[in-house]
């Protein structure tokens, strides 16, 4: 028999390629929620802004920062990590097929690619 068809996908591989996914499609998800629909802010803002303080309190303006970064910063961040450690296990596997260990370490390595992209066009343009 041919190797390809003996050799099976990495599961470290496809672990990390359904993480890239899942979190691209977690902020698809959460940026619709937030962006364009009136509930979802209404019920963030009632939670962390109570009528009873008003804007002026920014106790609980600081902590509706914390969750937004939170929930748009660190769950993607620490997803993409996890996604890559897995992708590069899976990728030193010598014995599987490693097509969805490159696919997730290059899904899970594209935002830190496009950040510092972006960091280096606003270093230069200064």
């Amino acid at each position: 028999m041919n190797q390809f068809t003996e050799s099976k996908h990495s599961r470290l591989g496809l672990f990390s390629c359904f993480v890239a996914i899942g979190i691209w499609v977690y902020l698809a998800v959460l940026t619709g929620l937030f962006f364009f629909t009136d509930w979802f802010p209404k019920f963030f803002g009632d939670q962390m802004l109570p009528a009873s303080r008003g804007i002026s309190d920014l106790r609980g303006l600081g902590m509706a920062i914390v969750w937004l970064a939170a929930l748009f910063l660190f769950v993607p961040v620490i997803g993409h990590i996890a996604g890559f450690v897995c992708g590069a296990a899976g990728a030193l596997s010598r014995r599987r097929n490693r097509l969805f260990a490159f696919t997730g370490l290059f899904l899970n390595l594209l935002p830190f690619i496009v950040g510092l992209f972006f960091y280096l066009v606003g270093y230069f343009a200064a």
